[in-house]
């Protein structure tokens, strides 16, 4: 199989994925932000402001770190699925690894190898 086929196939699955995640981010941080600005004004004028908007700057981290999860695992899915890595687990943490860039190269040729 020559280079550009690889290439092409790669862009073929990659682009959908692509716009998947973002799609998911997209809509879920639009309607964490409704909910945000809801409870921002309610406490704005309290006295515990400060406490408040960290409570909620803390829960929108969580959410957040919710939507990578799900995006890190629909792509080590397609990893997996494709045979590109042998098992689900390596999948998972070599998708959370390229999410993160942490580790990404070592991890990658620890799978090529």
């Amino acid at each position: 199989m020559s280079d550009a086929s690889v290439w092409n196939g790669s862009w073929a699955w990659g682009l959908p994925l692509i716009a998947v995640t973002v799609i998911i981010h997209v809509i879920g941080l639009g309607l964490v932000n409704v909910r945000v600005l809801w409870l921002l004004m309610l406490v704005q004028s309290r006295r515990h402001f400060v406490s408040a908007f960290a409570l909620v700057m803390g829960a929108v981290t969580l959410w957040a770190t919710f939507l990578h999860a799900i995006e890190a695992s629909i792509w080590a899915l397609a990893f997996h699925f494709l045979g590109a890595i042998p098992d689900s687990k390596t999948a998972m943490l070599y998708s959370l690894s390229a999410f993160t860039t942490y580790g990404h190269a070592a991890l990658f040729r620890r799978i090529g190898s």
